[in-house]
């Protein structure tokens, strides 16, 4: 472990976070047909590029092009013409558009911040079945952003988001459960969800269990597995815990 200076501690709930990865490699999907015989048609269509596929309603399609606008990945990036996407892809039922959307409502990207219109389509995208923006949403109610401060309804969408496989859904739920925010108060339980969260590839899941072992808070104390868990925070781009990874 690194030596003087002030330890690390647990992070609390993060802030916010988009889902802004482009989902599907390649601008073009085949759509040729064949015959029953497994010999191709003579007539085989043309590929369609994201552009038509989005036009004729497949909100994946529109995601991809509204992360590409957002990003500016090959165009010229361009948050409202990120936002005409998402908000296509997000009423084609795609749920990851209608988070991204409530994102840049709740940010000011591309058009003016407003909370309670982010949180509308946080909502549809965890009705979605969505996991970040189950997370967002519960954000919303652990900060009282555009909805009143309610500790046990952000810990219902932190739960849902955690069980929909999203990992900063995981920390932040065992984040209550450390704090005793909405839930009595259960290192235990706690660490259950930063495990999780790690296990999912977040960071700051596994800085948050590191500190557990380290202190020894609802499990035994174990300076190793401490310095595991903040190895594997660091390697997934947590700097915090990088500096109190032992060589």
């Amino acid at each position: 472990m690194a030596n003087g200076g002030n330890f690390n501690t647990k992070e609390s709930k993060m802030r916010k976070y988009v889902a802004m990865s482009i989902l599907v490699i390649g601008m073009i999907v085949g759509c040729g047909s064949s015959s029953s015989d497994g010999v191709q048609n003579a007539s085989k269509q043309k590929p369609k590029t994201k552009q038509e596929l989005c036009e004729q309603g497949d909100g994946e399609a529109c995601l991809y092009i509204g992360n590409l606008y957002y990003n500016g990945e090959g165009v010229e990036k361009d948050y409202q013409k990120a936002n005409e996407y998402f908000k296509k892809g997000c009423d084609l039922e795609n749920g990851m558009s209608c988070g991204n959307l409530g994102y840049n409502y709740s940010e000011g990207n591309g058009v003016e911040r407003d909370y309670q219109k982010a949180n509308e389509y946080f909502k549809k995208g965890c009705d979605l079945e969505n996991g970040i923006s189950c997370g967002n949403l519960g954000y919303s109610y652990s900060k009282g952003e555009g909805v009143e401060k309610d500790y046990q309804k952000a810990n219902e969408y932190f739960k849902k988001g955690c069980d929909l496989e999203n990992g900063q859904s995981c920390n932040n739920l065992g984040y209550s459960y450390y704090e005793g925010e909405g839930v009595e108060k259960d290192y235990q339980k706690a660490n259950e969800y930063f495990k999780k969260g790690c296990d999912l590839e977040n960071g700051m899941s596994c800085n948050n269990l590191g500190y557990s072992y380290y202190e020894g808070e609802g499990v035994e104390k174990d300076y190793q597995k401490a310095n595991e868990y903040f190895k594997k925070a660091c390697d997934l781009g947590y700097e915090k815990a990088c500096k109190f990874v032992e060589n």
